[in-house]
């Protein structure tokens, strides 16, 4: 509901890619938006975020050439943000 983000990598601790350490922003993010459309790319040492089929952030990681895929949604306990997952698909693109 924030519009707030982040790239991290997991292995054994997290170790965040964007935002300096801390949630990235971008103004691509409506903030409380009824609903939102969320595209991750991962080939060729670049992890990509997109938003509503809006580029939010890219960036360059050589630590792994394969591995898994996570998704995670957080909201305070202030928040009415509402969250539900739907329409999940991981594929290999050509």
């Amino acid at each position: 509901g924030s519009g707030r983000y982040a790239i991290l990598k997991y292995d054994g601790k997290d170790t965040w890619l964007t935002g300096k350490g801390d949630w990235a922003q971008s103004d691509l993010i409506v903030p409380n938006a009824e609903s939102y459309r969320l595209g991750f790319g991962c080939g060729q040492n670049v992890l990509t975020l997109y938003v509503n089929g809006n580029l939010i952030d890219s960036v360059s990681d050589a630590s792994y050439s394969s591995g898994d895929v996570g998704l995670f949604v957080w909201t305070s306990q202030q928040s009415k943000t509402e969250v539900r997952f739907d329409d999940i698909a991981v594929v290999k693109l050509p």
